[in-house]
């Protein structure tokens, strides 16, 4: 609905899906059903004009999974059969399992300011939260002789991995004021702080038993700065250049980490990406 030619209001359901699976071991084969989302938004999107120019977005959202997919490890039953197993083994397999239900609420928030025909002011902001509402028992286990630890860590009010609450991302663009027979470069900045989240509770375990005050499996909040100048239409020519430099503070951090403490008594960090310097030469043919 516009009321106004600078001025939106909108609403919008969906349904997603993704189909289920099996997943092969030596011992047994268990599937895992398909999984379903119900999205729902509501939002409003503007412009303003004047001396200062611009335009901006506000959306929230609200979904609903049911039978969610996710990686888990599955310990496997070599004796006997289901529900009367009495040998779990705990090398089993990394495999797919529904969680049960889960809910993704949230804001998303972003706009322009533009400042005369030099300075471009970009920002967002994303709110999530996203909890297990209800749970499901894993079908590899034998709960009468053995608890899945997704079956007890994931449990109701548990915040879903890989869902960082806050994330923002500011970026300024300034052009030079130039000949047009130059060229057009413009050089800009990029900030993206990103709050500390989970990153699986397959390593949600405290080094020697809690006396060392760490968990790995908590990624720490980051806030990074990226650089970028670009060069289109070289002294008039068809050939566009480009130089970044990503985390130019060389903030050290980890993305990642692996689930290797009970087998090998150390557990390993996937580290993210370090300062890089780099350029683009992008070569236009014909019209």
């Amino acid at each position: 609905f516009k009321p106004s030619d600078d001025f939106l209001i909108f609403a919008k359901y969906a349904r997603g899906y993704r189909g289920g699976g099996v997943n092969e071991s030596n011992v047994l084969a268990e599937a895992w059903r398909p999984e379903r989302i119900d999205d729902y938004e509501i939002g409003i999107k503007g412009s303003f004009h004047g001396a200062i120019r611009g335009s901006f977005s506000l959306t929230g959202f609200w979904n609903e999974f049911k039978d969610q997919q996710i990686a888990a490890n599955i310990p496997q039953c070599v004796a006997g059969s289901r529900p009367t197993c009495t040998s779990p083994v705990l090398t089993g397999i990394r495999g797919i399992q529904n969680v049960g239900k889960s809910r993704l609420r949230g804001i998303e928030a972003d706009g322009t300011v533009l400042l005369g025909d030099n300075f471009r002011f970009e920002f967002g902001y994303a709110y999530l939260d996203a909890v297990i509402t209800g749970t499901s028992v894993l079908n590899a286990c034998d709960n009468t002789r053995f608890e899945c630890d997704q079956v007890t860590i994931l449990a109701v009010g548990s915040t879903l991995p890989l869902a960082p609450k806050h994330r923002i991302t500011l970026t300024g663009t300034y052009t030079l004021p130039l000949d047009p027979g130059l060229g057009k470069i413009s050089i800009a900045a990029t900030f993206t702080h990103t709050a500390s989240h989970r990153f699986s509770y397959d390593t949600d375990v405290p080094f020697a038993q809690g006396a060392i005050p760490y968990n790995p499996a908590i990624v720490p909040a980051t806030s990074l700065l990226n650089l970028n100048l670009n060069w289109k239409d070289v002294g008039g020519s068809p050939v566009d250049l480009a130089i970044f430099a990503t985390n130019v503070t060389q903030v050290k951090y980890h993305v990642a980490v692996t689930n290797a403490l009970s087998s090998s008594g150390a557990e390993f960090l996937v580290l993210g990406e370090p300062r890089i310097f780099g350029a683009r030469i992008k070569v236009r043919f014909g019209k």
